[in-house]
């Protein structure tokens, strides 16, 4: 399920939630559903991070094999870049189609089962 926050018919304001969710977790959704007057299933949702989402760091750290990144580094050197602006490429590539290119274009185009998609 998508995480969403209403931008136009929010009942709640951000201190109303962060008070739900600092609310010790043997209260009930219903209890504070009554008290700030809306459905103990937003309450649910607020507490489970579906709604109103929390400011979360956007960046994200992952563990990567010595040998895959002394790759990244070689391939980074041959390309003239560093690994940062390869891997940025890389995504950008990915993003519009698993870097592949349409013939005669130049640019990336859809794939099925590894294969341009015929028109």
């Amino acid at each position: 399920m998508p995480i969403q926050r209403s931008k136009y018919a929010s009942t709640l304001t951000p201190e109303q939630v962060a008070e739900i969710r600092a609310a010790p977790l043997p209260t009930r959704h219903a209890d504070l559903a009554r008290r700030y007057g809306v459905a103990a299933t937003t309450i649910a949702r607020i507490r489970h991070g579906l709604t109103w989402p929390e400011e979360r760091p956007t960046e994200v750290r992952v563990l990567v094999p010595a040998a895959a990144v002394a790759g990244l580094e070689r391939a980074a050197r041959r390309a003239g870049v560093t690994p940062a602006e390869l891997l940025a490429r890389s995504a950008v590539r990915a993003a519009d189609g698993c870097g592949a290119t349409e013939p005669g274009t130049g640019r990336a185009g859809p794939r099925i089962n590894g294969q341009p998609e015929r028109r």
